[in-house]
């Protein structure tokens, strides 16, 4: 009996010794990348220090130009978006960055991934190794609860992400300006009319655009929430919850779904969501004129394009 006991301690300590030497080199690797998205993210949630901060999903990461907003504004930009992901990813990127910089606007490209119900553990991967942040760490318990045990082991934490962490130190460079990554193909093909299904909201998921609002609010951080164009802009009301919520809220709420000078014009998009470079600069510099005429003067809030 004894034996058994001394060897399941022996155990338990192996264990425990290589989760803490997992956690240090997989922390090391993370916090000294130098290549692609994990680098990207990195600098975000640690170092970004830009007068103005985009948030999102690949919409926000191939539609918004930062350089073009700097050179007509005369400021420092970062385009913080990411593929696939969501307003939890991009609220815990907010909570880290208000506790070392506050930056003086904040933009955030609304999209579908950010209002409907879906499966939630797919954005899980990219917030687990920023948990040593106790509020990224209550974030995530907050959406996942089952998940407050198993972040006290860096071999969970880190799990999904080692072959990331990899390359991010030994190459493979993306193409990113100041976090935007431009598309460079064009639609060569006349797509089908998308099919609108009616989309099941999620109330944590406008919990959190709220509590995105309010965190910007009390920094007095004006904030932006903008709709980019998709071809043809066909019309939804899936952002109507969104809109009011920015109403409420007093944020600002900017739709370009269906603005009429890129909407039609095949040339500016790689496909039906996606603008590529030549578009996102067009639409860049239509928003820029509006964050210089109403955010940065001071003009009244409006919502509608």
């Amino acid at each position: 009996m004894k034996r058994l006991v001394r060897n399941l301690l022996i155990f338990v300590c192996v264990v425990v010794l290589i989760d803490v030497c997992y956690g240090f080199v997989c922390g090391y690797l993370q916090d000294n990348a130098k290549f692609g998205g994990t680098a990207k993210r990195m600098y975000v949630a640690k170092k970004s220090t830009e007068d103005i901060m985009m948030f999102g999903s690949s919409r926000m990461m191939h539609h918004y130009v930062p350089r073009v907003i700097s050179d007509s504004l005369g400021m420092t930009c970062f385009n913080a978006g990411e593929d696939g992901n969501c307003i939890i990813l991009a609220y815990g990127y907010l909570q880290m960055i208000m506790k070392r910089h506050v930056p003086k606007l904040v933009i955030y490209e609304i999209f579908s991934y950010d209002i409907k119900e879906d499966d939630k553990s797919k954005y899980l991967s990219l917030l687990k190794p920023l948990c040593d942040d106790p509020d990224v760490k209550e974030l995530v318990c907050s959406v996942f609860p089952d998940e407050r045990l198993k972040m006290l082991s860096s071999l969970y934490r880190y799990n999904s992400i080692m072959p990331l962490l990899l390359a991010a130190n030994v190459g493979g460079a993306t193409e990113y300006q100041n976090g935007y990554e431009p598309l460079r193909g064009v639609m060569d093909y006349e797509p089908d009319a998308p099919i609108l299904h009616e989309i099941k909201e999620d109330t944590l998921k406008l919990r959190l655009i709220k509590d995105f609002i309010s965190l910007c609010r009390k920094h007095d951080v004006p904030v932006v929430f903008c709709v980019s164009p998709s071809y043809k802009g066909y019309h939804t009301d899936v952002y109507d919850k969104v809109k009011r919520l920015c109403e409420s809220e007093g944020a600002y709420f900017w739709n370009y779904f269906d603005c009429k000078e890129i909407v039609n014009d095949r040339s500016l998009f790689q496909d039906q969501m996606h603008m590529n470079d030549a578009g996102a600069r067009k639409y860049t510099s239509i928003v820029v004129q509006r964050l210089k005429d109403v955010v940065l003067t001071g003009g009244k809030r409006k919502s509608n394009q």
